[in-house]
């Protein structure tokens, strides 16, 4: 609650200094969990068997972005946002579950994660290839679990985790 009221004071605009914008990204990743939380207090059977799976699928995604600045001192605001990113995400599933998925191809979303993946993988170092798989283990585990009944959850979950592996590379697209 702190960290919002600071947040609010603080500048998170164009002149924010490096500590003003960490701030800014805390109270965002904050408000961003407590909207996970109030939409998963309504949750539905599939949301709470995949609570724990989510949340190591964000730490895991969550720990391969960081990695790529650990050594910044942006880091600390790009893991914030990488976590409330998450967490918005979690919120948008959950409420869609709720409400049904749009309708989609799931084996043919499935495919271009993977082809995606594979293309990113070539290009990062063993360690980070250690890192993405850890992620993308723990993202195919709440999928399945997610949407063991919807092949349009797959499709829509499918088409979000290749938009955010395309997003993680930072230099020109090649997909």
């Amino acid at each position: 609650m702190i960290g919002l009221l600071l947040a609010a004071a603080l500048n998170c605009g164009s002149t924010a200094t490096q500590v003003d914008l960490d701030f800014c990204a805390q109270a965002e990743q904050q408000r961003a969990d407590r909207d996970e939380r109030a939409t998963l207090a309504a949750r539905p059977r599939e949301a709470s068997l995949t609570e724990g799976l989510w949340r190591d699928e964000r730490r895991r995604t969550c720990a391969y972005y960081y990695d790529a600045y650990r050594d910044g001192s942006m880091a600390p605001m790009l893991y914030s946002q990488c976590l409330a990113h998450s967490a918005e995400a979690r919120t948008r599933d959950l409420r869609a579950l709720r409400s049904g998925f749009p309708p989609g191809d799931g084996a043919k979303a499935i495919a271009e994660e993977q082809r995606v993946y594979g293309l990113l993988e070539l290009l990062l170092t063993p360690h980070q290839r250690s890192l993405l798989a850890g992620s993308e283990t723990a993202w195919v585990r709440y999928r399945r679990i997610l949407c063991r009944h919807s092949a349009n959850c797959n499709a829509q979950l499918a088409a979000f985790r290749t938009q955010e592996l395309k997003d993680s590379w930072l230099a020109e697209p090649f997909w």
